[in-house]
């Protein structure tokens, strides 16, 4: 019994087994649905390269390693099924990296612990997070440059302590794989160059200039790579970062929305952690201050410019703040008693937030409420849980369609019948015709009078305005759940 014990409290068989139960509870929510709009774009592109070997760019900046890697995940999962998994394999993916995250967690909070036991527990605090736990859930880049950017931390602080050069390659590395996936984590490099001097108090500046030439061959290298899929547009990867200073109240509003990420009761306990740290560890730290500082002031630049995905760009922030919490497990006693009454808490509001009703996917964004919304952003788990019956209509009537049948679209609803209706990896693809009106629609209905002609949502509601005029609509139903309205051919 000693030996079986021993064999399980050994840190690999803990991980791993942590890792296990980690991804089997993102596995029960991936659901069939990709609900968030850049989940669409960027499984689009990746399918087109899958098929046609063709890179698009997706918006901004083109995420480019991550649209490979899905296309090379697409690719694998027909090479053994002859079939192409557009929706559960790319949130499979970032299911895999949501559950892979416990490594560079656990690493980097064992480094600033000093202490494996309490480092697991830290990381398993920022898991069940659920900002963490959503996006960790559907086919989106920000989990997997997460991935990278927090090992780049790692073997950075292991270069530092440790001096040996290659550690600053495997960071620089990493960091390479980050910037090819999102470029705002080159605003890392000034908190390492603020960690590396302060962890040095005799400067080498032989090792300075290696430090620098190694970042500087990283970034020409992500600038070459940029413009080698971006016609050669070497800056393309600024494309999108055209953000401004903010002011006191946009940066306020905005920490507002980072710090309740991480839930009202876990706030105090970062506060408390980050006293604690200053007293014991000025080096973690200043290295963890300069982070907060760099990252605050750049999402609430984008807090001025309108956006409402802070709290999905914050999440290397959401990720530093609970491991400077989780520092309260290593003060005291009354310390670590709090930080389990916190934990406890938050546990309670996210699972009481999980059995709520489903909310819309708006929800999650911005609001100016402090803390009100945290259960509600634990309720936007249950998307996952519900099948999308707008995207499972469209892919059965891919399976139904012949080729250059007619889908009458919406002009607005572009994503779903794209991927869905006339994508590159479809045997057979329907002939897409956006309606932008009603005297639209009577013109393309005229133009395309002898053919079959299905209609979508938008298309169909407005098709119901003129149907006195034109044939009777017809309706099928596709395995006995999706019904789709047609105008059928002379």
């Amino acid at each position: 019994m000693k030996k079986v014990i021993k064999f399980i409290t050994k840190e690999k068989v803990l991980l791993f087994s942590l890792f296990i139960l980690i991804l089997l509870s993102r596995l029960h929510f991936l659901g069939s649905s990709l609900w968030h709009d850049d989940a669409f774009n960027f499984v689009d592109k990746a399918i087109n390269l899958a098929v046609n070997g063709q890179y698009l760019n997706a918006h901004s900046t083109g995420y480019p390693l991550w649209i490979i890697f899905l296309a090379f995940v697409m690719k694998i999962g027909h090479f053994f099924t002859g079939q192409w998994s557009v929706v559960f394999l790319p949130n499979l993916t970032a299911a895999i990296f949501g559950s892979l995250l416990l490594l560079p967690i656990y690493n980097l909070s064992k480094k600033i612990l000093n202490n494996p036991h309490y480092a697991l527990l830290t990381a398993l605090t920022v898991l069940v997070n659920p900002i963490i736990w959503r996006w960790s859930e559907i086919a989106v880049s920000d989990i997997f440059a997460l991935f990278f950017v927090l090992y780049a931390m790692v073997f950075f602080i292991d270069f530092t302590e440790k001096d040996k050069n290659k550690y600053l390659w495997l960071s620089s590395l990493f960091l390479y794989f980050a910037l090819m996936t999102r470029v705002l984590y080159g605003l890392v490099l000034l908190p390492f160059i603020i960690f590396w001097f302060i962890s040095n108090k005799q400067y080498n500046f032989q090792k300075l200039i290696y430090i620098i030439s190694s970042w500087s061959l990283t970034i020409l290298f992500m600038i070459f790579t940029y413009g080698l899929f971006h016609d050669f547009d070497f800056l393309a990867f600024l494309s999108g970062y055209g953000s401004v200073m903010p002011n006191l109240k946009e940066f306020l509003l905005s920490s507002t929305i980072i710090l309740k990420s991480i839930g009202p009761t876990m706030i105090l306990m970062s506060g408390l952690g980050l006293i604690y740290l200053f007293k014991k560890d000025k080096k973690y730290f200043y290295f963890i201050l300069s982070f907060l500082a760099v990252f605050f002031c750049y999402l609430s630049s984008w807090h001025r410019n309108g956006s409402f995905d802070i709290e999905r760009y914050s999440i290397l922030m959401t990720v530093i703040l609970l491991i400077v919490a989780g520092y309260c497990l290593v003060i005291n006693k009354l310390t670590k008693v709090l930080f389990g009454i916190s934990l406890i808490i938050s546990l309670f509001l996210f699972i009481k937030g999980v059995n709520l009703p489903l909310n819309q996917y708006s929800a999650y964004g911005f609001s100016e409420s402090n803390f009100i919304n945290y259960v509600v952003k634990a309720s936007q788990l249950k998307q996952q849980i519900k099948t999308d019956s707008d995207l499972q209509t469209y892919q059965d009537l891919a399976g139904y369609i012949d080729n250059q049948d007619l889908i009458f679209y919406w002009r607005n609803d572009w994503i779903m019948p794209k991927l869905l209706l006339a994508g590159a990896h479809l045997p057979k693809k329907a002939l897409l015709v956006s309606i932008k009106s009603t005297e639209d629609l009577e013109e393309q209905l005229a133009k395309y009078q002898n053919r079959e002609i299905y209609l979508l949502r938008g298309a169909y509601d407005a098709y119901l305005e003129i149907m006195e005029k034109y044939k009777p609509i017809k309706s099928i139903a596709l395995k006995n759940r999706s019904v789709i309205n047609f105008i059928p051919s002379d």
